[in-house]
């Protein structure tokens, strides 16, 4: 998509902006921090903004062992010849089309940022079953990827309360469990354990 760099500055100051970018690949919505951060860029020229679809050869054989092969996207946004990075605060919205196989829960299908060859999973990342969307909510990265990391334990019943939420989080590497397999649900957790949760959470 490329926009003008006169039109596109027209977006500059409108309250609570949001910018929605659709194709077959990917959905993008940049909110109006992101906005603002492209057209503030001192580099003179158009603004580009491109997405494309991540094929196994643009990744390294070591991110492929990490995250699976399935499916991801790329995000760049250029002004002229450069490449912005530096959205600041700014959150992105990602949503990308997906068909989970019968074999696939939809609390254990993850979604992985990719920068410099290191693959990091998304804690705001769900699959919308209704949509057919893996849903992101994260700060700007080049790349996108879905990934699938279905954790089980041994103490959990398939007709918990608590289940659906047990395997989000762990899918996520947000709650361990010990090294028996178990996540031992009725007892106390420890303000360090809790603490540890909440960061790897936001």
């Amino acid at each position: 998509i490329k926009v003008s760099r006169e039109a596109f500055n027209k977006l500059l100051g409108i309250s609570n902006f949001k910018l929605k970018l659709n194709t077959v690949i990917s959905e993008v919505v940049m909110d109006s921090k992101a906005i603002a951060a492209i057209g503030n860029s001192t580099k003179n020229g158009d603004v580009v903004i491109k997405i494309g679809k991540i094929t196994n050869s643009t990744l390294s054989e070591d991110i492929m062992t990490q995250i699976g092969a399935k499916q991801g996207c790329r995000f760049e946004v250029r002004v002229g010849d450069a490449i912005i990075t530096d959205f600041k605060d700014s959150l992105f919205k990602i949503s990308i089309p997906y068909i989970p196989n019968k074999n696939e829960t939809k609390n254990s299908i993850i979604s992985y940022c990719i920068k410099n060859d290191q693959a990091s999973k998304i804690a705001d990342g769900r699959y919308n079953i209704d949509a057919n969307m893996m849903e992101i909510t994260s700060k700007y990265y080049p790349m996108f990827y879905i990934g699938y990391n279905e954790v089980t334990f041994n103490d959990i019943p398939q007709n918990a309360w608590y289940k659906d939420a047990v395997d989000f989080f762990a899918a996520r590497d947000i709650v361990l469990g010990n090294e028996n397999k178990r996540f031992e649900p009725d007892s106390n957790i420890k303000r360090a354990d809790f603490l540890m949760l909440t960061m790897k959470a936001y």
